[in-house]
């Protein structure tokens, strides 16, 4: 997914690491504009913030209970 603003010369990275053109594919998705400050903000609240995450990431905050205000 491209980064509005960002621009990325594919052609340049190809030099470098030869056959990246024919593996990376950009796809069009909505862009869902949430910072790492607001899903910690939604865990200390106890808000759902599961599909803000990939599936490793949400198992690990789990995990290890981080970001929780103590009660």
């Amino acid at each position: 997914m491209h980064r509005p603003g960002a621009a990325i010369d594919l052609t340049a990275l190809d030099v470098v690491l030869p056959g990246l053109m024919d593996k990376v594919h950009f796809l069009d998705t909505p862009l869902v504009e949430i910072s790492a400050q607001d899903i910690r903000c939604r865990i200390s609240q106890g808000l759902p913030y599961r599909y803000y995450l990939p599936p490793p990431v949400y198992t690990w905050i789990q995990s290890h209970d981080i970001y929780r205000q103590n009660s």
